[in-house]
């Protein structure tokens, strides 16, 4: 078995936050032949960072095996577990509204959206906060977790006054706006073998979001996953449009934005509204054949098509 190599571990440890400071490798006997390779790392704590080992041993062997095996994205996120003391579940929340709220076009870099919410990770604990009383069925009735919603609402505003720079309080107010303007999502929707899906989708009323471009949908669903983003735009509760795979990283939703605007026009006999969507993937291989392109688009495509279907299921979570 090969060895792990430096720039493939030091950067998984650096976006948790911490500073590696030396490596030691060595063998472990097993079953006395074969031989296991082991890994030491010497690891300086955030700046300003007491940890308490026992608090975080799980969530952190949880974040590392999730990271290595490509199960969660490695970025600059992931330090809001230790921050903003959140699994790395919770994590995949934020990434995911940070990535749609990116597309809406703020002007910031994905960098600067991260330093903004590791600077005030009350902030973030209390977003996810937001979140679960939404959508997480706890078994409160819904004029409780009504609110509650209502309260943590309340708190996140009270927050955002010591918020120091103009456009981390922009940023902040976003996630706030995108996860307020949100009714429904898969993210709390197992699997048929009861394990958590791999990507979600978020049902968002973005005519609520003030920063978001015009024109603005009747309704959006954003698709988020580590292999494959994508959005779906509707102009009405009855539309009709096609779904387009595209290579627009970095701004697919204005792409699909301008399409839909076009579809409009070619359906005002058929149908007067006009919908649209796209999906980019992430992961496809470098240097590969046509053939092994082709067929992780098409598994992006599945992803991206099961994750709209999920926002229509009766057992998706609703937004209170």
């Amino acid at each position: 078995m090969p060895g792990i190599a430096l720039s493939d571990s030091i950067p998984i440890l650096e976006n948790l936050g911490f500073r590696p400071l030396d490596e030691f490798g060595f063998n472990v006997l097993n079953n006395g032949s074969a031989t296991n390779d082991m890994y030491s790392y010497t690891l300086e704590c955030p700046a300003g960072k007491e940890l308490d080992l026992k608090q975080v041993k799980l969530n952190l062997e949880q974040a590392l095996t999730d990271i290595w095996a490509q199960k969660i994205e490695n970025d600059g996120y992931n330090k809001l577990l230790l921050t903003a003391n959140i699994n790395i579940r919770q994590i995949v929340i934020i990434r995911a509204y940070g990535k749609y709220l990116r597309q809406l076009g703020l002007g910031y870099s994905e960098e600067y959206f991260q330093q903004a919410l590791i600077s005030y990770p009350d902030i973030v604990a209390d977003l996810i906060a937001l979140f679960e009383q939404r959508f997480s069925i706890n078994g409160s009735s819904i004029s409780k977790r009504m609110l509650l919603a209502s309260d943590i609402s309340k708190c996140l505003f009270v927050r955002l006054n010591k918020v120091a720079k103009i456009d981390h309080d922009r940023i902040l107010r976003n996630f706030i706006a995108a996860i307020s303007a949100t009714v429904r999502t898969n993210f709390y929707q197992p699997t048929n073998t009861g394990q958590q899906k791999s990507y979600c989708s978020f049902k968002i009323l973005s005519g609520e979001i003030e920063d978001a471009p015009q024109p603005r949908p009747y309704v959006e669903t954003f698709v988020y996953s580590p292999r494959v983003e994508g959005v779906h735009l509707r102009f009405s509760a009855v539309s009709r449009g096609g779904l387009r795979w595209s290579d627009r990283k970095e701004d697919f939703r204005t792409e699909v934005l301008g399409l839909v605007k076009a579809q409009q026009v070619k359906n005002v006999v058929i149908v007067p509204q006009g919908a649209k969507g796209g999906f980019v993937p992430k992961q496809l291989p470098i240097d590969g054949s046509r053939e092994l392109i082709t067929s992780e688009a098409i598994d992006c495509y599945k992803i991206f098509i099961s994750a709209l279907l999920d926002i229509t299921d009766n057992n998706t979570q609703q937004g209170i």
